[in-house]
């Protein structure tokens, strides 16, 4: 009597799971789903983002997304913790080699973490682009609801969304998401 009711919970349960699935979409999974709904969508203009960045004299000065009008920009929300981020940065460096002499700007904004944690770690890695930080998400939040690690959105140097990837990026998928920021008319 206890195994049947037992099978017939996980059954209820099961069949829960996917009814809710089926709402929310089976097709967005692996896409970021309705984390991708809170972002900047491709052909949009990129709402102004601010984080900070230490100077050299490791003071906190903050940036702005428009302080790079005109350019095309590569933002990539990131975290030293977070191991998909760490696995993909050979790859997102061998990219961002090929794409800066086309005037490509990468700012990396590290989220969640204590500033000396994210610089450490791009030093230690010879990151080689400009390194922000938003370690309560206080700036960042405003405007950008990141919720999948790492984040890249591509915006091209007329400020439009060219592509949003939730995942880590191989070198090629890199190259080819700067691309469409880079030429958005191609």
């Amino acid at each position: 009597m206890r195994i049947g009711i037992a099978l017939g919970l996980a059954l209820a349960l099961v069949l829960g799971a996917w009814w809710i699935g089926g709402l929310q979409d089976f097709s967005t999974i692996g896409s970021g789903g309705s984390n991708a709904k809170l972002l900047p969508r491709v052909g949009e203009k990129a709402p102004e983002m601010t984080a900070y960045r230490l100077d050299t004299s490791l003071n906190l000065v903050e940036v702005n997304l428009s302080d790079y009008a005109g350019q095309p920009v590569w933002l990539n929300f990131w975290a030293s913790w977070c191991q998909p981020c760490r696995a993909e940065l050979p790859d997102i460096m061998a990219a961002y080699e090929q794409v800066a002499p086309q005037g490509m700007i990468m700012l990396a904004v590290s989220l969640d973490e204590p500033v000396e944690d994210a610089y450490l770690f791009a030093m230690q890695n010879g990151m080689p682009w400009v390194v922000l930080s938003d370690p309560n998400r206080a700036l960042v939040g405003q405007t950008y609801s990141i919720s999948n690690f790492p984040t890249h959105i591509f915006i091209d140097a007329n400020g439009i969304v060219r592509d949003v990837e939730l995942a880590p990026l191989s070198t090629d998928a890199a190259i080819a998401a700067a691309e469409k920021a880079i030429n958005p008319d191609s």
